[in-house]
């Protein structure tokens, strides 16, 4: 097995032990159930800076479990905690997961 494979793996473990069930709707409109790890203030700190440089929503998914590419979907939407966001930023790790920051609805 490879390190992306082996990491992809934990990352759905992870999902499926620590996450909570978020709604991801399509632009298309197709909406699936999910399991995210969801943080309401997630803190970026930039690489060799102090301090923290912005607190905003935040889900971790996996890209598999989606019904599109939140990358290239600029219609999608989430819905966690009863709370519709759309997208503000998208980073895919490379490995089959998605960070995406949220700007509420």
């Amino acid at each position: 097995m490879d390190f992306g494979s082996l990491l992809s793996g934990t990352d759905r473990t992870v999902r499926d032990q620590l996450g909570e069930s978020v709604l991801y709707l399509s632009g298309a409109g197709v909406t699936v159930s999910v399991r995210g790890l969801f943080d309401k203030a997630y803190q970026t700190v930039p690489l060799g800076e102090p301090g923290v440089a912005s607190s905003e929503p935040a889900v971790f998914l996996g890209l598999v479990e989606l019904s599109s590419n939140p990358v290239t979907d600029f219609g999608c939407r989430i819905t966690a905690r009863g709370v519709v966001y759309k997208p503000s930023k998208v980073e895919p790790d490379g490995m089959g997961g998605v960070l995406i920051f949220l700007h509420e609805v």
